[in-house]
């Protein structure tokens, strides 16, 4: 899914929401960056990691989360969306989708990659 997608999809679902373009780009970029930090780098890659800045308006870019895990930016921009303009009922039923489906591709991504080596620390000189 690319950026201008899932903002498109999100609009589609929010039809005359207050949000701007700019503050659905850095949504996305924050969730990215959070993905960038919690998931991959745990893991093993076979390439550099993204850079997920989307602030610049690059609405081609590609989002990290592939299909069927993609659905978590929509969610997330309906969450966003709704906590912007303070709609809390709507803000924690979007949040309970996006949260589902977020954990969803946790679970997926830890299941089908490697994890990164963990630093192995030596402790002291044995007993005394």
């Amino acid at each position: 899914m690319t950026v201008m997608e899932a903002i498109q999809q999100a609009d589609a679902m929010k039809q005359g929401n207050a949000a701007t373009q700019e503050q659905k780009l850095q949504w996305l970029t924050r969730l990215d960056q959070t993905i960038i930090q919690d998931v991959l780098q745990r893991h093993e890659q076979d390439q550099a990691l993204p850079t997920a800045d989307y602030t610049d308006g690059d609405t081609a870019a590609e989002l990290i989360a592939p299909p069927p895990h993609d659905v978590i930016y929509v969610y997330w921009l309906l969450a966003q969306i709704d906590l912007a303009a303070q709609e809390l009922n709507k803000y924690n039923a979007d949040l309970v989708l996006f949260h589902d489906a977020y954990m969803s591709f946790m679970g997926w991504y830890r299941r089908t990659h490697r994890p990164a080596p963990m630093p192995c620390i030596r402790l002291g000189g044995g007993l005394r």
